[in-house]
């Protein structure tokens, strides 16, 4: 949230290097804690786009470049390169101690099964939000093929729905 606030602020005046380090400072800080934070640079983009309408062109006095989305993406390339190396260190950390599976135990498609139903599971969640833990241990049973094909079909229709909600 800090992050956050930070950068609303720098979004008033986008060119004070100042206010673009407090963002950046905000965001080690905030990876330091929770290194899902990851995924921050890309709300950032979103943010850009609506609510702050920095990625249209608007001439001469745009608020950002006249190339709106690449000058947002080169705005926001060193907090990717923040992030870059935040993965790299919670890989190795991650690795060091045994949290990370080879591919032989885990398999590529055993891993995007699970993801679709986390996803699944994630929304359904949102809305029913029961069986919350701190911890989300890896199923160990394998994943039920009609499970699978559930949350399949329940993400396409999330998604048909939100893309078709005015």
């Amino acid at each position: 949230m800090l992050t956050l606030c930070a950068y609303a602020h720098y979004c008033r005046k986008p060119r004070s290097i100042r206010r673009y380090a407090w963002v950046f400072l905000c965001l080690a800080l905030g990876l330091m804690a929770k290194p899902m934070l990851v995924t921050l640079p890309f709300v950032l983009l979103l943010l850009d786009y609506w609510p702050l309408d920095r990625l249209r062109n608007s001439g001469s006095n745009d608020r950002l470049h006249s190339s709106g989305l690449r000058g947002a993406l080169v705005e926001k390339l060193p907090l990717f390169g923040l992030i870059a190396v935040s993965s790299a260190v919670t890989f190795i950390a991650q690795r060091d101690f045994g949290s990370v599976s080879t591919l032989e135990s885990l398999p590529l498609g055993v891993r995007s099964a699970n993801a679709v139903e986390s996803y699944a599971i994630y929304v359904w969640s949102t809305f029913w939000p029961s069986g919350l833990a701190a911890i989300y241990p890896y199923p160990q049973a394998s994943i039920l093929r009609w499970s699978f094909g559930l949350a399949c079909v329940f993400l396409l229709m999330t998604s048909v729905f939100v893309a078709h909600s005015p």
